[in-house]
């Protein structure tokens, strides 16, 4: 298995309602994988304004999970609305202290 991390930054009217970030653990956990580390980081300003918003909510997800498998993770991010900007990286090492993007905000 090859280990992953998902950032995906969210509308703050909309996420509220969304229930992707329990989704994506769902869906994780229905396809064999393993989740190392999630984090509701919460709200903080954006860099530059998307979408009209100049704040975002932040949510991070390391987990593992079989290369085949990754399809069904990116389908959930592909026609939702509510996400400002998302990104997927494949990562070397497991991940489990707290983010330097949850520490500054916190």
């Amino acid at each position: 298995m090859n280990q992953y991390e998902i950032v995906f930054i969210l509308n703050p009217q909309q996420s509220a309602e969304s229930k992707l970030f329990e989704k994506c653990q769902e869906q994780i956990k229905s396809s064999k994988g393993l989740i190392h580390r999630t984090e509701d980081i919460g709200s903080r300003d954006l860099a530059y304004p998307i979408n009209d918003c100049n704040k975002g909510h932040y949510f991070l997800i390391n987990f593992e999970l079989e290369p085949s498998e990754l399809v069904n993770i990116e389908s959930l991010f592909k026609f939702n609305e509510a996400i400002l900007r998302s990104a997927l990286v494949k990562k070397r090492t497991i991940e489990t202290e707290p983010s330097a993007l949850l520490t500054q905000t916190k």
